[in-house]
């Protein structure tokens, strides 16, 4: 790539590996490759525990934009200026000024400014969900960075504290500004008892989208939901899923047979957060249903959060695994039959792309990765409505089907004989309908959501944001009083 086309893109998230979530495992995608492309990334994020950093140190530059190496020099200098008096001091205002050096380790210790262009800011558990965290930094923060390094574009994933005043400090600098919008945290607050705060949290949600560039969003339907809510300028940036990390080809009879599994058995499962938003304990009542015609089905909930506890102590004889990550995951994902998924606040939910990689047979509602990317009754069943009473009744449709699972060893052999198989060639022995035909047609329905083209129109979105960038800099700084921005 030239030179003239290489961007810097600064993107701003309060979820990043190793937080092991939908949003940072998608973002990982993204950001390695628009690197691949040749662009410049610097992520803004929280500080975690694995994070070695001077906790006194980030709070003075997550306020101020100030580290205390920065007070030190500033110090020093001004105390040779008092000592060798006015002239010195012109001198030394006249004099061109370097270069900002490249941090060491020991810098980026102190500072929170990692080598591989991460700047980490104070972070909060919320009191809530402590399995999640916002980080905490003041616009001084962003802008001190964007004096240094200034980039072409600001990419803002979550909208919490740290995207809001990534938001302030980039307008207020003129650098133009996109957003995600990935989760609905509005309607969040239903499932704690915060309705009126959820309705103020939309309100807000809105208002920060508005205000930035472009707003992108995975899936069409998002987009129609958004624009008829009163956002504007939104894109559709699908998701796409790993088809060697997610593959059947990673499928294990001995993890199958330690959950006492038998070899004709079926696993469901069930990925994602344990929290009330995730609705799960409807996918449990779906698996009681399913066990009423398969008796021998068992139910594996890989994951962690708040019901946990709850939920473990009120089903017993479900294996919970906690949160997985590599190659444990994909074994799981693919030592499966059935994935449960019934969350409604969920925009796109990755897990759906991943348990079709997978070549699990899906029930799901009818949005997100559901509607973009499966079919019903062919690739998947999907609960009509939006209710209890139609997944149930889905549920009990998907135990009818695998009622009869005789024909698992044609499928079996029908993925090791070709794991990606092109979509179409469905093999004979398992073309009749039933739960090995779903399973077989959702891998296939994964193969065309590679990551390739979400980049690449990744790509195209950051430079169509950048197309009236020098006019709306110009007119900002118009308005700047500060020298620097001139």
């Amino acid at each position: 790539m030239s030179a003239a086309n290489r961007l810097r893109i600064s993107v701003v998230t309060e979820t990043h590996l190793p937080e092991l979530n939908g949003v940072s495992r998608s973002l990982d995608r993204m950001i390695t490759g628009i690197r691949d492309k040749g662009h410049e990334i610097n992520v803004f994020r929280p500080a975690q525990k694995s994070d070695s950093v001077s906790k006194m140190n980030l709070a003075l530059d997550s306020i101020t934009g100030l580290s205390l190496t920065d007070l030190s020099g500033l110090s020093k200098d001004q105390d040779s200026r008092e000592v060798k008096g006015p002239e010195y001091a012109r001198a030394e205002s006249n004099r061109a000024q370097p270069e900002p050096e490249t941090l060491t380790a020991f810098d980026s210790t102190l500072t929170g400014t990692g080598s591989d262009g991460q700047h980490l800011s104070l972070a909060l558990r919320m009191p809530f969900y402590r399995e999640v965290q916002v980080g905490l930094a003041s616009p001084h923060f962003f802008r001190s960075r964007f004096r240094r390094q200034r980039p072409d574009l600001v990419h803002i994933v979550t909208e919490g504290p740290l995207g809001f005043n990534a938001l302030l400090a980039a307008r207020s600098c003129g650098i133009p500004v996109i957003s995600d919008y990935r989760t609905h945290f509005d309607q969040y607050f239903e499932y704690y008892g915060m309705p009126r705060l959820g309705r103020r949290v939309a309100w807000y949600l809105r208002l920060f989208h508005n205000l930035t560039r472009r707003t992108l969003v995975p899936t069409e339907a998002m987009r129609s939901e958004l624009m008829a809510a009163g956002y504007k300028r939104v894109s559709v940036i699908g998701r796409g899923v790993d088809l060697d990390s997610y593959s059947p080809a990673h499928r294990s009879h001995e993890l199958r047979k330690s959950l006492g599994v038998r070899n004709h058995g079926l696993l469901v499962l069930y990925a994602g957060r344990l929290a009330p938003e995730k609705n799960i304990d409807l996918a449990i009542e779906s698996f009681r249903e399913i066990q009423k015609t398969r008796p021998d089905a068992r139910m594996l909930l890989v994951g962690d959060g708040p019901e946990r506890s709850r939920l473990q102590q009120e089903n017993p004889d479900l294996h919970f695994t906690g949160f997985l990550s590599g190659e444990s995951l994909s074994r799981h994902y693919a030592s499966s039959d059935v994935f449960l998924f019934p969350s409604l606040t969920d925009t796109f939910g990755n897990v759906v792309t991943e348990a079709a990689a997978s070549g699990l047979a899906i029930l799901a509602y009818d949005r997100g990765a559901a509607r973009q990317l499966l079919e019903n009754d062919h690739s998947a069943l999907i609960a009509p409505g939006m209710n209890r009473e139609g997944f149930l009744l889905t549920a009990r449709k998907l135990a009818s089907l695998a009622e009869n699972s005789s024909n698992h060893q044609a499928f079996e052999a029908a993925f090791l004989r070709n794991p990606s198989r092109a979509p179409g060639n469905i093999p004979d022995e398992v073309q009749s309908p039933g739960l090995q035909s779903l399973k077989l047609r959702a891998r296939e329905a994964a193969c065309c959501a590679g990551w390739d083209s979400v980049v690449d129109k990744l790509e195209e979105v950051y430079f169509d944001a950048l197309v009236k960038k020098v006019r709306f800099r110009n007119l900002v700084q118009s308005r700047m009083r500060k020298p620097q921005f001139q």
